[in-house]
């Protein structure tokens, strides 16, 4: 089970609360990387040598994409209309959103 959730950037970082202990921590740089933003025909993402969910939502929380990774990988998103979208990374220790613009 996922115990950890993403908080959001605060000005002094990134940070996650431990839904078990209650306690908020800085989410460690090297967790997750997503890259570039905006992006054109896809993007990168890194999250480390654990295996991890990546899931694409438009707007409206319609499912677009999910793949499951390992380490670096390339996501497509050519056949995606431009816009904003939610990018889920899920692993066993935490979910981590992000938006992402496609041009």
């Amino acid at each position: 089970m996922n115990n950890k959730v993403f908080l959001g950037t605060l000005a002094d970082g990134i940070w996650e609360e431990d839904l078990t202990t209650g306690l908020i921590a800085p989410l460690s740089n090297n967790d997750v990387s997503v890259y570039p933003n905006p992006a054109t025909n896809g993007f990168y993402i890194e999250a480390g040598y654990k295996t991890t969910t990546v899931s694409v939502y438009n707007l409206n929380g319609t499912m677009t994409l999910s793949k499951e990774i390992i380490g670096k990988s390339y996501i497509n998103i050519s056949d995606l209309p431009g816009g904003l979208y939610i990018v889920k990374i899920t692993t066993d220790e935490y979910t981590v959103e992000q938006k992402l613009v496609k041009k």
